[in-house]
């Protein structure tokens, strides 16, 4: 009988865990997620600020 729980091309944990593991082993971030990880925060910092500025202009 045919497992139709994780289709090809979808979601596996196993396979998620195991290239998880691998970048853990590899150490230090690539310059492409200190990159994304600024992104990240320089997002969350602005929705913060809109969100402040807007507290303020209608309070």
């Amino acid at each position: 009988m045919n497992d139709f729980r994780n289709p090809p091309g979808q979601y596996d944990p196993h396979v998620h865990k195991q290239r998880h593991e691998e970048k853990q082993k590899m150490g230090a971030g690539t310059l492409k997620e200190l990159l994304w990880d600024s992104a990240s925060l320089l997002i969350a910092f602005g929705i913060m600020v809109l969100i402040f500025c807007l507290f303020r202009f209608f309070l």
